[in-house]
């Protein structure tokens, strides 16, 4: 619910729509992100989490970029691009070329592709207990991290890596972006 916490926010204080838009695409990577800024990017990130046994872990990874371009191309650009991902159209804007352009720019999340059946999959930001719109209702359902999980996070964090968080309802999906990007390949 921070996602959605955040949009009533940004409504009701009248935030600039392109501000809004520039915070859900890339609050990440805005200069100084504000911890309300990372949580816009939860826009970017309101995809499917698949947690089945014999799910191949790539594969979740691409369908999650291609939902993210889909969305991007349906909500901000009033387009359904979705057939641009295999094969141009004479009279469509966006050829298969510019879709993986865009692509591209979703393929740099360091996500897994896969995760848990209950709860956030990385990366995620802890959601502090101040946060300003949880009600008392909401605010019983954040729970403390136990510690032996938030050793085992702080050690995978030193490693680069977040493991999926099962159950935590004290952490929010984001975007960021990984060292270096990954390869992005024109479907033929």
């Amino acid at each position: 619910h921070v996602w959605r916490d955040w949009v009533i926010l940004a409504f009701n204080q009248n935030m600039p729509f392109d501000r809004f838009l520039i915070e859900q695409l890339a609050g990440d990577m805005l200069p100084a992100a504000t911890f309300t800024q990372q949580v816009a990017t939860g826009f970017c990130r309101n995809h499917r989490i698949n947690s089945e046994d014999g799910s191949i872990p790539a594969e979740w990874h691409v369908e999650n970029v291609v939902d993210r371009v889909d969305t991007l191309g349906t909500v901000f650009l009033g387009l359904t691009i979705g057939c641009a991902r295999c094969h141009d159209h004479k009279y469509d804007p966006i050829s298969q070329r510019d879709y993986y352009r865009l692509f591209a720019y979703f393929n740099n999340v360091p996500e897994w592709g896969i995760g848990p059946n209950n709860g956030n999959s990385p990366p995620f930001i802890s959601v502090p207990e101040s946060w300003p719109n949880l009600s008392d209702e909401e605010r019983q359902f954040v729970t403390p991290e136990p510690l032996q999980l938030r050793r085992a996070r702080e050690k995978d964090m030193g490693n680069g890596l977040q493991r999926p968080q099962a159950g935590n309802q004290s952490t929010v999906m984001v975007m960021l972006e990984q060292p270096e990007p990954r390869e992005t390949y024109l479907l033929q």
